[in-house]
């Protein structure tokens, strides 16, 4: 299962100023004070993993960053970056939250999908190019104390880690699935991507480690909890992107009024001047005719 690591050398001030990352580090330093295990995840919805997270009491990058992640407001940081440069801004931010697992004796967990294709198919991806090598202390700092991986996906699995990192537990996983397709708890490739049918495991122990798991009473709960959850987040997602893109809509009106009178504002200017160069040029060819007509004047005898 090892990789190529992308990213050999890494400097957040590549991709954000020093007063960004003097910012980023008093959130984190605030946000993560307590915590001992980070959130990542790779191939999998970004609210499904902050859903995930927020039920395990958890931070993922954008819960650590708070308001420097969701604050879109004018005079926010967001609000005066373009697309290009929040999303720089991002890698700043991603790379520092993985160092910030390597400190402290932290662990991380990555919700992922189950192996063998764990990483998400874009071809450009935060996690796999950035926070994975500064994880495995590939990117010349120290790593996280171990790595582990949650499939929250997979019908039954969403409280059920194994190790990956330092030691390579996969096999763990192996016997965890096996042990749901023994129980009848789900087909072969019966991978459920919605909210509404996830369903975690009564079990006390499996091999390779269970999360403390509850009792399976609560799981409707549970399972309405976060599809409310998500639907909610979705929503929100769905009017900060209308409210900024009316934001982006009055700016470029209010843009575009703005050149309008500046245009006016030059022309109206230019028109002065070339009235008061006519203005110019009649005055000297008047005081150029005066001397000429006092010379030609006649007197009587």
């Amino acid at each position: 299962m090892e990789r190529y690591l992308s990213v050999t050398s890494w400097d957040p001030l590549q991709y954000c100023s020093p007063e960004e990352l003097s910012r980023l580090d008093e959130r984190f330093d605030y946000a993560l004070r307590d915590i001992t295990c980070l959130v990542f995840w790779t191939g999998i919805s970004p609210d499904r993993a902050r859903c995930w997270a927020q039920q395990h009491g958890l931070p993922t990058l954008t819960i650590a960053m708070g308001p420097l992640y969701s604050d879109r407001e004018a005079g926010s940081l967001r609000h005066s970056k373009s697309l290009k440069a929040w999303s720089k801004y991002m890698k700043a931010a991603s790379g520092r939250f993985a160092e910030y697992a390597c400190r402290s004796g932290r662990q991380a967990v990555v919700l992922t999908n189950p192996p063998p294709d764990i990483y998400s198919t874009r071809e450009r991806s935060n996690y796999r190019d950035l926070e994975e090598p500064i994880l495995k202390g590939a990117s010349g700092g120290p790593g996280t104390t171990r790595i582990e991986y949650v499939h929250p996906l997979v019908v039954g699995a969403a409280t059920f880690q194994y190790q990956i990192w330092p030691l390579d537990n996969t096999s763990a996983w192996y016997t965890f699935f096996k042990n749901l397709l023994a129980k009848g708890r789900i087909t072969r490739d019966s991978f459920d991507i919605s909210v509404k049918n996830q369903v975690a495991v009564k079990a006390d122990q499996i091999p390779g480690g269970v999360v403390q798991l509850r009792d399976s009473a609560q799981l409707p709960n549970e399972t309405k909890l976060l599809e409310t959850q998500t639907q909610a987040e979705t929503v929100q997602n769905r009017a900060q992107e209308k409210k900024e893109a009316k934001r982006k809509r009055v700016e470029l009106e209010h843009q575009i009024a703005r050149d309008k009178k500046e245009a006016k504002r030059r022309r109206h200017a230019l028109e002065l001047q070339i009235a008061q160069e006519k203005k110019e040029a009649k005055r000297k060819r008047h005081a150029r005719r005066k001397p000429s007509e006092s010379g030609t004047r006649w007197s009587c005898k």
